[in-house]
């Protein structure tokens, strides 16, 4: 029999939960009061902007922040705060914009929208991707309202339709009404609507953002109150432009080591940053589970992206690469607030997200969205009993040889948030024993082992390598290399 893992009984048992430090908890956890904070100081610095770049880079992230607050306490207040910021962007919108240059052929078209002068020698300018970010964030929320008018409609509903109305109309529906125009234009890669040439020339993520925004629009048309109200479009509208773009994702999708999904940030190859990532793993996400193209498979290699690829392996500091493969680039640890959906698909992803937000001294608007979508997450996650550290006990000579016995001494830390929930754990020594090894347990320890959040004990075991064993003397362990849980 081949075996590379030791199996180390442990119990489950109720305990007092010992919260996270970041921040005092209270029944919505600890991030609740570091959202509250933030809103009352710093949640209003964007939303009156007109520049699309500002409201598509920050005041999206706002608003996600107030509904992943809403998805937190179930409190419409935060829902009305979307709301509230909602008049004002809607407001905002110009068919035409004021004082600069612009190309008359195209933005005087009836369509109201917003734009930038920030990136193309200072002409105004539509951006698919912006459009996508803001008009997204404002539909899940009118989504939100539609699909549960018992609970939402009387304080909503009115302003949730007339929200709707415009958004579908001006800012989707521009778009829409230029989706086979054939204006490619490299200086702008296509990005601007006066250069637009079909979303499969465009950036992944810029493309998926405008499709999210589609997702929730559909979201709505699909919903018993829009039929209930007569709603002018089609229930089936949206669909062929999800299904196309969602199709066109999966099929550039590469599957890469340790099963992970590889992705460019331009169809074709190459690698996609962490940050811009999140933009095309929430549409994935957000299709999966509307049963759109993507299914459980999808996710989980998604998931493993993350944590087999980018994850430096470490709860202590915990490092994401800055790009979707692996390496050491840490920057951009940080830009994780929509891969934290995943954690609901691979609650091991749960664990790597939260203890990088729990010893954070400061949070942004985008940090907040993600960490409270993680830990809507916490009960499916458990505890996590991870190996830090192995001790070798042998003959003195710190080479195990065929037909000698060690002890090995593994020390667990608890990341997790509760006890862990298997009824095993397993050390992987893959690392230690060749692929071709087999070692024998003589010894478990009989005492079950108990951890709670953030503390330590150790267990031990002693293994045997055969005397027949064919591999050369193998020096043991010298770090651990990881734990799954067990079935």
């Amino acid at each position: 029999m081949v075996a590379r893992v030791i199996l180390l009984a442990t119990l489950l048992v109720p305990f007092a939960f010992a919260p996270p430090a970041i921040a005092e908890t209270d029944d919505f956890g600890p991030y609740h009061p570091i959202l509250v904070d933030w809103d009352a100081k710093r949640a209003d610095g964007y939303y009156t902007s007109t520049n699309s770049s500002t409201l598509a880079w920050a005041e999206a992230y706002v608003l996600n922040a107030f509904m992943a607050g809403y998805r937190l306490t179930g409190d419409t207040y935060w829902l009305g705060r979307i709301a509230d910021h909602t008049d004002t962007l809607l407001a905002n919108l110009r068919d035409v914009p004021e004082s600069v240059p612009y190309d008359t052929s195209i933005y005087a078209d009836g369509y109201r929208g917003w734009g930038s002068t920030g990136y193309y020698a200072g002409d105004y300018d539509e951006y698919i991707v912006h459009d996508g970010c803001v008009g997204s964030a404002i539909a899940e929320y009118i989504a939100e309202v539609f699909n549960n008018p018992d609970e939402l409609w009387d304080e909503f509903g009115d302003r949730a339709k007339a929200h709707f109305d415009t958004l579908s109309y001006h800012v989707a529906g521009k778009w829409l009404a230029n989706w086979d125009a054939d204006r490619y234009n490299a200086s702008t890669y296509g990005t601007v609507l006066r250069h637009y040439g079909g979303f499969e020339r465009l950036p992944h993520n810029q493309a998926n953002a405008f499709g999210s925004f589609l997702v929730f629009l559909n979201d709505v048309v699909n919903s018993p109150k829009w039929a209930e109200l007569n709603g002018e479009i089609s229930p089936d509208y949206y669909m062929p432009y999800i299904d196309e773009m969602a199709a066109f994702l999966k099929n550039d999708l590469r599957v890469g080591a340790g099963d992970s999904y590889q992705w460019g940030y331009w169809p074709g190859g190459g690698d996609e940053d962490v940050s811009h990532a999140n933009i095309t793993v929430e549409f994935a996400w957000i299709c999966y589970k509307r049963g759109i193209v993507f299914d459980e498979t999808d996710m989980k290699r998604f998931a493993n992206t993350m944590s087999k690829l980018m994850w430096n392996g470490s709860f202590e500091n915990v490092g994401i690469n800055k790009y979707n493969r692996p390496g050491a680039d840490y920057a951009w640890t940080n830009y994780i607030w929509s891969w934290a959906y995943l954690s609901e698909a691979d609650p091991f992803l749960f664990h790597i997200y939260h203890n990088f937000f729990r010893h954070r001294t400061s949070f942004s608007y985008y940090d907040i969205a993600g960490a409270i979508r993680n830990w809507l997450n916490a009960d499916l996650a458990g505890g996590l009993n991870y190996p830090i550290t192995i001790r070798v006990e042998d003959d003195g000579d710190g080479v195990a040889r065929p037909g000698e016995t060690v002890t090995l001494h593994v020390a667990f830390k608890n990341y997790g948030v509760a006890p862990d929930t298997s009824d095993y754990v397993y050390v992987d020594l893959e690392s230690v024993f060749p692929n071709d090894g087999v070692f024998v347990l003589i010894d478990v320890d009989d005492d079950p082992l108990v951890i709670e959040p953030d503390s330590t004990a150790e267990l031990s075991v002693t293994v045997t390598i055969p005397a027949d064993f064919s591999g050369a003397a193998i020096r043991p362990i010298v770090s651990a290399r990881g734990m799954l849980g067990g079935e």
